[in-house]
């Protein structure tokens, strides 16, 4: 039979022992374990860099305005932040957060998140499969970070947002919209996790 004497001979090299065995399948384990840690690493690495299109081509089609959310009393966060970051471009908080972003503009709309949330703007927030807007706990900013530029939260160990589709409501914005833009001292600027 062909290939017998392949076998013959990789049998005749492993081991006898049950224990050997168990060692060899754990160390097969931790290798290819380790190997999928590193590809996971570099993955999200690099999905996290601007220079890369959108694996989901849902994110290619133009960004129209939702009619719903024009008659709402919500504000796309993401448009609220581009907003102030373009009032506050001039100042040492929009410096301070293109320092940080490495030239990756959804990089500063997610530093302008973590700003807004340091000074208790109220952010709302689907979270998946509800299409109900609701509050966002303060706990939940410690557990996770903004990402596609400030459209949706990720919990720092998940694979999928734990709240999409951001918003703040227009009369809380435009009642904090001035103490946004105030940078109070030096230690008033806020640290991304």
């Amino acid at each position: 039979m062909p290939g017998s004497e392949f076998l013959s001979a990789l049998a005749g090299n492993l081991p006898d022992r049950w224990q050997d065995w168990a060692l060899l399948v754990a160390a097969l384990v931790a290798a290819l374990g380790i190997i999928g840690w590193v590809l996971n690493l570099f993955n999200e690495r690099r999905s996290s860099s601007g220079g890369n299109p959108p694996r989901d081509l849902r994110w290619n089609l133009p960004a129209e305005p939702d009619p719903e959310l024009e008659q709402s009393e919500y504000m796309p966060l993401r448009d609220a932040l581009r907003r102030l970051y373009a009032e506050t471009s001039d100042s040492a908080m929009a410096a301070f957060a293109r320092s940080g972003a490495h030239g990756n503009p959804d990089e500063i709309i997610q530093w302008y998140g973590w700003w807004c949330h340091e000074k208790k703007l109220p952010i709302y927030g689907k979270r998946p499969p509800s299409q109900q807007y609701e509050l966002m706990p303060d706990k939940e900013f410690g557990r996770g970070f903004f990402i596609k530029g400030a459209k949706e939260f990720r919990r720092t160990a998940a694979r999928i947002s734990s709240y999409t589709e951001l918003v703040v409501k227009k009369e809380e914005l435009k009642a904090m919209w001035e103490a946004l833009k105030k940078l109070d001292d030096d230690i008033d600027i806020p640290r991304m996790p």
